[in-house]
């Protein structure tokens, strides 16, 4: 997973460890099986063996709640997915396709108000 999104990040991307921090500018991967944890003020990154609630490995339901426990107010969540995503052999750069998801056959996004 780290070499595959290294290649088409504009940001470094390593495999998470136990006790780092979290980086700003940095995708940090949790390794699978493991869950992330991020506790204190100065946002440490655990990895935790998952808890028998959690069906998949690493979780992000884990994740998003130690990170809102942290940060409280402060906190915001990000999920980013692809849905069908066929690869480019065109695409040369790290440079988002420029497509809608209309056009490329995903579900339209909800209108707003």
């Amino acid at each position: 997973m780290v070499r595959l999104l290294g290649r088409q990040s504009l940001f470094p991307v390593v495999l998470a460890q136990d006790g780092e921090r979290l980086r700003a500018d940095t995708v940090q991967v949790i390794p699978s099986g493991k869950n992330g944890m991020v506790q204190g003020s100065t946002l440490t990154l655990h990895l935790q063996e998952p808890a028998a609630t959690h069906l998949s490995t690493p979780s992000v339901n884990a994740l998003f709640t130690s990170i809102a426990s942290a940060c409280q107010r402060k906190a915001i969540g990000v999920v980013l997915y692809r849905i069908n995503a066929t690869p480019d052999p065109t695409r040369t750069t790290n440079e988002p396709p420029k497509q809608v998801p209309t056009e490329a056959g995903l579900p339209q996004e909800p209108k707003l108000a």
